[in-house]
């Protein structure tokens, strides 16, 4: 199996990908390819770190106002991207690796890991309007259905290339004749966004690929049980990295916990 893994950024966040690159470069192996996706206008930021790191560059053209919508878009079209991978790993450009990892370290008996909560524990716990429960109403809508699974719970997220179509061609069928891109294009670009891209994603695996994937329930194997444990730090872009904020036990800022991670 051919495997790949994406970044999908933009110029705000140059300096995050320099750690993410970093954290790549040290830890990651025995992916075929690397690519990173950003808007034309950022692309002169990046081409130098990405050839150094031996990261294919990739760019488009942006919709203006709708930069958000426009990166989700693009994360379902990863097999677009990417041709030649069979699976494709999303990693945030605020996301760093801290202990060596391979595609296998998501991986069991030859099949992807999905880890997931269900959407139910999900609301039964929510303490504030805005919470992960939240999104299982933009994936029904995008796809007509009644999600039951969450499975944007940790990066990096990775499915199998036959995913990315089947999600386009669903969500661009009877529910939204005007096709996928429009429709994504037309969901509110701001936080909370009306479409969720890995939401949809992993619904659309447990509907149709269900049997491709091993699926972890993260409530019943508790701490340690995710594959990712242990093996990345997850920062907060929006908050810079010399914030202190809800991230690394709110204690410390995302450069001090890079660092520490020998970064």
């Amino acid at each position: 199996m051919k495997t790949a893994l994406l970044w999908n950024t933009y110029g705000k966040d140059i300096e995050w990908f320099d750690y993410s690159v970093r954290s790549y470069r040290k830890f990651a192996t025995g992916f075929d390819e690397a690519v990173c996706l950003v808007p034309d206008r950022d692309r002169h930021l990046f081409e130098e770190p990405c050839k150094r790191n031996g990261i294919r560059l990739d760019s488009r053209e942006e919709w203006p106002g709708l930069g958000f919508n426009w990166h989700q878009m693009f994360q379902c079209c990863a097999d677009l991207l990417i041709p030649g991978a069979d699976a494709i790993w999303h990693i945030d450009s605020d996301t760093v690796f801290t202990q060596p990892v391979t595609p296998e370290t998501w991986m069991e008996g030859g099949k992807l890991i999905c880890s997931f909560f269900t959407f139910a524990h999900l609301n039964a716990i929510a303490k504030t309007p805005e919470h992960p429960g939240i999104w299982k109403s933009r994936v029904d809508a995008a796809l007509g259905g009644d999600v039951r699974l969450a499975t944007m719970v940790r990066p990096p997220y990775c499915h199998y290339r036959e995913v990315y179509e089947a999600t386009r061609a669903l969500v661009g069928g009877l529910h939204h004749p005007e096709g996928f891109e429009a429709y994504v294009k037309s969901c509110q670009n701001d936080f909370p966004q009306g479409f969720a891209e890995f939401e949809t994603l992993g619904a659309v695996a447990q509907t149709l690929f269900y049997e491709q994937y091993v699926w972890r329930d993260v409530d019943r194997f508790g701490s340690g049980g995710h594959p990712s444990d242990g093996k990345i730090l997850e920062g907060w872009s929006w908050g810079g990295l010399d914030a202190v904020t809800d991230r690394f036990g709110g204690t410390k800022t995302a450069r001090q916990a890079f660092a520490e991670a020998g970064l």
